[in-house]
C-alpha cells in the first residue's frame, strides 16, 4: 500500500502481478478496492474468487506467477515417466488464518494411510516454510502414528525450489495443502492433488483444475471426510487421478500460461516505452 501510494505521488505506474488477494474482510476488502482504483495502474489475479472479490474485468484473471515464469522455470517436458519412487506429501499444522486442528492432521494422515495400502511406496514429507508462518513439521508424529513400520523421510525448510522440482520428479504424485508444492511439483512433471481445510485454502484452490488443463483435478476436504468411508473414498479418488494424469495437457497449459504472462509485461514494457518518447 505504501509503495503503491509513493508510485502515485511521484506519477510512477504501479502494477499489482498474478497473486491471491482473499479471502478478505470487509475492511481489508474496501482498502484494497479503494488502493485498486487511486493508486495501482493494472492488476492480474491468480483466482476467480478473487476477481469477483475485487470486482475485476474478466481480462484481469491468469496463473500463478510461479506456473507462469518461464525465465526462472523453463518448459521442459520431462523426457521420460516420473519413476515413482515415492508419494510426496505436505500438511500444513497451523498457517496465519487459523490453526488446522489435530482432527484434520490425522484425517489427512489416514487418507494416506489408504493410499498406501494400494501403493506401498515410501512416504516425502516436504516442509514449505518455518515454524513462523507455518509449522508443518507435527504431520510426521500423525503420519508415524498411522504408518508405524512405514518410510517417511522428511525434506526440512530451506531446500531451493529447484531441490523441489528434482525431488518431484522421482515422485509418483503429490497430496498438498501447500500451493506452491503443488505447482512446483508439476513443473517437476508429477500430478498434485491439492489439500484443503477451511476458508483461507477453500479460496485458494477455487479453480486449481485449470492449471492441469483441465483433468478434473480433485481437491481433498479434510472437512468433509466424517468417518471411514469418506477418507477412503478420498484416497481412491487420489489414486484414480494419479493413474490418469497426462502431462502433456499440463504442459500445454504451462506454454499458454508462459504466453499470456509475458505478453501481459510486454505490454506494461511498451507503454512504459511510448510515455517516456511523449514526455
Amino acid at each position: 500500500m505504501i509503495t503503491a501510494g509513493i508510485g502515485r505521488c511521484y506519477r510512477i505506474p504501479v502494477y499489482f502481478g498474478p497473486q491471491q488477494y482473499g479471502p478478505l474482510f470487509v475492511f481489508q476488502k474496501f482498502l484494497l478496492t479503494l488502493l485498486i482504483r487511486t493508486c495501482v495502474k493494472d492488476i492480474r489475479v491468480r483466482n476467480e474468487k478473487c476477481l469477483s472479490l475485487l470486482g475485476l474485468q474478466p481480462s484481469a484473471l491468469t496463473y500463478d506467477e510461479v506456473f507462469s515464469c518461464g525465465a526462472r522455470y523453463p518448459l521442459q517436458r520431462p523426457s521420460a515417466q516420473p519413476t515413482g519412487e515415492y508419494l510426496l506429501l505436505n500438511c500444513r499444522s497451523s498457517n496465519f488464518w487459523s490453526d488446522t486442528g489435530k482432527e484434520d492432521l490425522e484425517r489427512f494422515a489416514e487418507v494416506v494411510a489408504h493410499i498406501c495400502e494400494t501403493l506401498p511406496v515410501p512416504l516425502k514429507l516436504v516442509q514449505m516454510s518455518d515454524a513462523t508462518f507455518c509449522d508443518d513439521t507435527p504431520i510426521m508424529t500423525a503420519l508415524k502414528a498411522r504408518l508405524p513400520s512405514h518410510d517417511i523421510q522428511l525434506i526440512p525448510y530451506g531446500h531451493s525450489d529447484f531441490d523441489l522440482i528434482d525431488v518431484a520428479s522421482k515422485a509418483v504424485g503429490v497430496l498438498s495443502m501447500s500451493f506452491h508444492a503443488c505447482i512446483l511439483s508439476m513443473i517437476g512433471g508429477i500430478p498434485a492433488v491439492p489439500v484443503t481445510t477451511g476458508l483461507y485454502y477453500d479460496h485458494k484452490y477455487v479453480d486449481f483444475d485449470k492449471y492441469s488443463g483441465l483433468q478434473e483435478t480433485p481437491v481433498i476436504n479434510l472437512r468433509t471426510l466424517a468417518g471411514v468411508a469418506k477418507r477412503r473414498e478420498a484416497a481412491s479418488t487420489v489414486l484414480s487421478y494419479f493413474s490418469r494424469y497426462d502431462q502433456d495437457r499440463a504442459s500445454k497449459r504451462r506454454s499458454e500460461a508462459i504466453g499470456q504472462v509475458e505478453s501481459w509485461y510486454s505490454g506494461i514494457k511498451t507503454a512504459h516505452q511510448a510515455s517516456r518518447v511523449s514526455s
